[in-house]
């Protein structure tokens, strides 16, 4: 009885290690010196023959989970040739789960298969769109192919980053209800793509400069009124609208312009139609008896916070300070939602163009734009800013012309 209780208090203490921490205490003299009476432990030499003569990685695993639970790491490394660390660990763990001696599972290697064509025409068509990618009229880059050759190409110009892309990607996947490539492929296609990042807007586009500093001076409004006792989960709710405004018009506003929308905000030709111009006015087919969330939140923003400030107790010249800096922000808000559809069909025009000289027998399309060649000193610049800096402009045609039935 008391050598089945000494058993079961060794086999808690050091699982399948029961019988080395029974050697180690029968080895040792609590007089206070140790005995050199070490156990030499023995392995069955047909099973380590076999698994020494193992030929696949599956039938080594199978023999070495026979032992592997009964004897330490070291006394299996130091009695088994041609056996690692990895070895041990995976005929314990397989003869935990399995059992010792159970037979392997050959799992076969996964091979990924070739990407659909369709599938990939349709992401690429989504990130060459001219909301998110933009070509310039100096610079080539050179586009290797598999089969070694280079083929020179223009430069373009990425507006946003490659995981971003992917995420609007997705969900514009989801809302069209279309299967479209795992995530891992779309990486790869990303990276295989090449393209420059933009990275500054200093003296390109200053409305969305302007645009992009109204946000944060609305960042600063709202921390300044806080100051002044408004609520926090108020300034937290106007935050997040602050925030998901200025990713809406980076990013989403451009793909939900569409040349006719029932929404007035997304419609193109009912934005860009001037009443006072017949010709410059398109009639819409259809009422603009839709309203988009995003857009009105955006336009409301400024007129909410009016309305809280004569609940705050603010002084008179720091609350007119603030009544301008509104007005300022709200004008510069819109300007850049103007500023949007204009560019976006600007892009859509000159991609109409290279279509249609495809099916001419010969043209050629000039393309005139200046080329900006300084030093970048700040990442968001308006123009104030960028004139009277050292720099050379230069006034840049690049001509596309029909060659071998093809636009070169």
């Amino acid at each position: 009885m008391s050598l089945k209780l000494v058993q079961s208090l060794l086999e808690l203490i050091a699982p399948s290690q029961s019988h080395k921490l029974w050697g180690h205490i029968r080895s040792y003299d609590f007089g206070g010196s140790e005995v050199d009476n070490s156990v030499t432990i023995t392995l069955n030499q047909p099973v380590v023959k076999a698994i020494e003569d193992a030929s696949l990685p599956q039938m080594k695993t199978q023999l070495l989970s026979l032992v592997a639970l009964d004897y330490t790491k070291r006394e299996l490394l130091q009695s088994i040739k041609n056996v690692t660390v990895w070895d041990v660990d995976r005929a314990r763990s397989h003869a935990r789960q399995q059992g010792p001696g159970h037979l392997v599972a050959n799992i076969p290697a996964y091979r990924p298969g070739r990407m659909p064509m369709e599938k990939v025409e349709h992401f690429m068509h989504f990130i060459l769109q001219p909301q998110y990618t933009q070509d310039v009229a100096y610079g080539t880059r050179n586009l290797k192919l598999s089969t070694g050759e280079s083929v020179p190409m223009p430069d373009v110009i990425r507006k946003v980053v490659i995981g971003r892309l992917i995420s609007l990607y997705m969900r514009y996947c989801e809302e069209i209800n279309y299967e479209c490539l795992s995530e891992t492929s779309l990486w790869r296609i990303g990276r295989a793509c090449i393209a420059s990042q933009l990275k500054s807007l200093q003296g390109l586009d200053t409305l969305t400069a302007d645009g992009l500093a109204a946000f944060d001076k609305l960042d600063q409004i709202i921390d300044q009124i806080e100051t002044f006792g408004q609520e926090s989960a108020w300034c937290r709710r106007i935050r997040e609208r602050i925030a998901n405004g200025r990713n809406y018009l980076k990013l989403d506003y451009r793909r939900h312009l569409q040349q006719s929308s029932q929404c007035a905000d997304h419609c193109i030709a009912y934005a860009l139609s001037d009443p006072k111009a017949p010709k410059l006015t398109a009639q819409c087919t259809h009422d603009h008896d839709m309203m988009c969330l995003p857009c009105e939140s955006i336009k409301t923003l400024c007129s909410d916070i009016r309305e809280t400030l004569t609940d705050v107790n603010i002084p008179v010249h720091i609350l007119d300070e603030v009544l301008f800096d509104l007005n300022i922000v709200s004008s510069d808000i819109e300007k850049w939602r103007a500023h949007i559809v204009r560019s976006l069909q600007q892009e859509r025009a000159k991609h109409n163009i290279l279509t249609l000289a495809r099916g001419k027998d010969w043209i050629v399309v000039v393309f005139m734009d200046w080329a900006m060649k300084f030093v970048p000193q700040k990442f968001k610049e308006t123009m104030v800013d960028f004139y009277a800096k050292r720099g050379i402009s230069w006034h840049v045609q690049s001509f596309v012309d029909r060659l071998m039935e093809n636009l070169v």
